[in-house]
C-alpha cells in the first residue's frame, strides 16, 4: 500500500523544520548515514521553501504591477 502525499506545510513550518535539520547536522555527531538523509530531506525541504517564495514574489510582483506608473496628487 502506498502511501499518500503529505500535505503542503506553510513557508514558515518549511523554514522551521529546515533551521531542525541544519542544527541537527552542525552538531556533528550524527553517523554518515542519518546525515546523508538529514542533508537529503534538508535539500526537499529548501527546493520547497524556493518554490513557494518564487510564487509569492511573482504573485507581488502582479498585485504591484501597475502602481509604478500611478501618482497620487495631494491637494
Amino acid at each position: 500500500m502506498s502511501e499518500s502525499p503529505s500535505p503542503p506545510q506553510t513557508l514558515e513550518k518549511n523554514l522551521e523544520h529546515l533551521e531542525h535539520i541544519v542544527g541537527q547536522l552542525e552538531k556533528g555527531d550524527l553517523d554518515l548515514e542519518k546525515g546523508i538523509k538529514l542533508f537529503e530531506e534538508g535539500i526537499i525541504i529548501y527546493k520547497s521553501c524556493r518554490k513557494q517564495i518564487d510564487h509569492f514574489e511573482k504573485k507581488i510582483n502582479k498585485l504591484t504591477e501597475g502602481l509604478k506608473e500611478e501618482r497620487v496628487e495631494i491637494d
